[in-house]
């Protein structure tokens, strides 16, 4: 009487999609190095609320709120944008086509 003994079958994987694990690992390492970016950078005052470029900005470019030019300074490195904008002109601020598409981001949430 021999038994036949039955293998475990192998564990079929989930098959890795290699562009979300790509693009979750670079969004990492950006939010990494923006929070270096925000801890260099001048020195928080209250009442402002501080926004960086997501990315390394070629040029030196200003955001208009309510009328009103705001200027970005480079980082430490000259790489990022900075911007402090007033708490009162904050939620315009993240209505710019920048903030919305991802170009931007508040230095908070890094």
């Amino acid at each position: 009487m021999d038994k036949e003994i039955e293998k475990p079958s192998p564990k079929k994987e989930k098959p890795v999609d290699r562009n979300k694990l790509r693009d979750s690992l670079v969004s990492k390492v950006k939010k990494k190095v923006a929070a270096e970016v925000v801890e260099k950078s001048t020195k928080k005052k209250p009442g402002e609320v501080y926004y960086i470029s997501k990315e390394d900005e070629p040029s030196q470019f200003s955001i208009q709120v309510a009328g009103e030019k705001y200027k970005g300074y480079w980082d430490s490195e000259r790489r990022r944008l900075c911007w402090r904008i007033p708490e009162s002109l904050a939620s315009r601020f993240e209505q710019h086509h920048h903030f919305l598409m991802g170009r931007i981001i508040k230095a908070d949430e890094v």
